[in-house]
Parts: C-alpha cells; structure tokens; sequence
C-alpha cells in the first residue's frame, strides 16, 4: 500500500542522508589530513633546502678548517722528524764512541762467559 511506500522512502531518504553526510565528513576529514601531510612536507622540504644551503654557504669554511688541521698535523710530523734528525746530528761524534765502547762491553761479556766456561770445565782452581 501507498502509505507504507511513503513511510518506506521516508526511512531510506534518511538512510542515505546520514550515508551522504557521513561520507561528507569522512572526505572533509581525509582532506584536512591532506592538508596536515601537505603541511609537514612542506616545512621538511624547506629545512632540508635550509640545511643544503648552509652546507653549501659553510662549505668553504669547513674544507679550511680540515686542511686545517691536516696542515698542522703535518707540521707536528715534520717537526718531530727534525727533531730526531737535529739529536742525531748532534750526537754524531760521540756516535763513533758509542760504537767503540760498545764493542768493547760485547768482548768483555764474551770473556766472562769464556772465564765461567773455564771455570766450570774444572780447567781452573
């Protein structure tokens, strides 16, 4: 009957109302998301030039302070290695000393064992 068409596309006029306005709000809400993510890649993307461009600004700047410190590096080598150099240029006369007198401890270590030998050997009171 009429009537119970009526009140039967009443209900499902609202039923799809409520779908519609629910459907609404779920696109509304996807868009502020959107909108959100948008947003924050933006403010990402704009850090990131940010920090690219001072890279690049201090780049110059910091190669200097790293050949910097390689240059002093360097510098500290060599002069330790001039040092070592200047001592045994300096000690380069009492070098033919020190090797005499070292031969001359190696020979008398070499008799003291010779005298113990002996003196093992029963060969000497």
């Amino acid at each position: 009957d009429w009537k119970d068409y009526v009140l039967q596309s009443r209900d499902w006029s609202r039923t799809i109302a409520a779908i519609r306005g629910k459907r609404r709000l779920n696109l509304k809400w996807e868009m502020m998301l959107d909108w959100l993510f948008f947003a924050q890649e933006l403010r990402y993307n704009r850090s990131v030039v940010v920090d690219a461009l001072a890279m690049w600004q201090n780049k110059g700047v910091i190669h200097a302070l790293r050949s910097m410190d390689e240059f002093a590096q360097k510098e500290k080598h060599m002069r330790h290695v001039i040092s070592r150099f200047r001592k045994r240029f300096d000690l380069r006369p009492a070098q033919k000393t020190l090797l005499l007198l070292r031969e001359y401890v190696d020979r008398m270590v070499d008799m003291r064992l010779l005298i113990r030998r002996i003196k093992n050997a029963g060969l000497v009171n």
